[in-house]
């Protein structure tokens, strides 16, 4: 049953909690009424959506990519790691456009502000670590400039779902059909609280319960989720281990586009098939890399180091940061040094 504060069996939160969430939940809604009147009132309909390349990214840009696409704009999406140097000197070479980033960017508002010069509206669209810009053509949507906590209360799906939610409703639409997804990403990025969503997350798992878009099961562990799309349902954990695998493993063989033709379609047989030779190609990729660093790994007093070249392809640079998790506690590492 779902009651406020309340989902399945799930005790309700502290009143004085639900109060002050409800409080910082509204001041960042405050921003986002004024974001979307920037963006209603620019020139130009022309947008440029920067997004990250794990769930909470490829969920967020699915978010906003439906909601431009509903209310008239034209959207170029590029799914990046990071956001490069090299890759934000070339987009703020453009002038008079809509640069949104997702996922990302918020600690490097500053930087974008001077990158942009004033010369394109730029949204900022990220729960991680953030700093304001200074200037009123960067705007920044960030939980945690308003007290929110950006690795359990809110995710970055979560956030672009108020935005979008509330620039459909601008134009006389629906929102809450996306609200799904603006759960996926916490899901993805493991936002739980004793097994379980809470926060502004939570608010939008009561919406997409309400609705039929996502179910709760309780297990020892706390809650499982599962999603609805395209009338369909999934365990929530395993499309977050798919999309995870498209958008890292995959990065360079058009795997973020397919994982965000995933969140808004469904998942089709050929999709499933193709995760499932990239999860065995990360395998087959990583062991033949254990092999040849058993044999040598490079030393320095401080540090051990390798260089995979190009022998992680198509994988993004991410995958490495996985690989050196993978064997930090394995024989032939010295505990005592970095790996890089």
């Amino acid at each position: 049953f779902i009651e406020e504060g309340v989902v399945g069996n799930r005790k309700p939160v502290n009143d004085h909690n639900q109060s002050r969430l409800g409080r910082l939940k509204e001041n960042l809604l405050s921003s986002v009424d004024v974001a979307v009147g920037a963006m209603e009132d620019y020139d130009s309909r022309d947008v440029v959506l920067l997004h990250h390349n794990d769930t909470d990214g490829l969920s967020s840009a699915a978010v906003l990519l439906s909601a431009f696409a509903e209310c008239g704009y034209a959207t170029e999406s590029y799914s990046l790691e990071k956001p490069y140097p090299q890759v934000l000197e070339k987009i703020f070479q453009s002038q008079g456009r809509i640069i949104v980033f997702s996922d990302f960017a918020g600690k490097i508002a500053p930087l974008i502000a001077k990158l942009n010069r004033k010369r394109n509206l730029v949204l900022i669209i990220d729960h991680h670590p953030a700093e304001e810009s200074g200037d009123e053509w960067v705007l920044v949507l960030d939980g945690m400039l308003f007290g929110l906590k950006g690795d359990l209360d809110i995710s970055a799906s979560a956030t672009a779902y108020l935005f979008a939610e509330t620039l459909l409703e601008n134009h006389g639409l629906e929102g809450s059909s996306l609200s799904h997804l603006g759960v996926l990403g916490a899901v993805g990025d493991g936002f739980l609280l004793d097994g379980s969503l809470t926060g502004v997350n939570r608010d939008l798992l009561t919406e997409a319960l309400s609705l039929g878009l996502m179910r709760v099961e309780e297990s020892e562990q706390g809650e499982r989720y599962f999603i609805t799309i395209s009338g369909r349902e999934y365990p929530a954990l395993e499309l977050c281990g798919i999309l995870d695998t498209l958008g890292g493993v995959g990065y360079y063989e058009n795997g973020p586009e397919m994982g965000i033709d995933l969140c808004l379609k469904g998942m089709d047989e050929r999709v499933r098939e193709y995760a499932e030779s990239l999860r065995e190609k990360q395998e087959s990729l990583f062991s033949e890399e254990i092999g040849r660093l058993r044999k040598q790994i490079n030393r320095t007093e401080h540090i051990q180091w390798f260089d995979v070249e190009d022998r992680f392809q198509p994988m993004g640079v991410k995958m490495i940061g996985v690989f050196c998790t993978i064997i930090k506690d394995m024989d032939f590492v010295d505990k005592e040094k970095y790996i890089a």
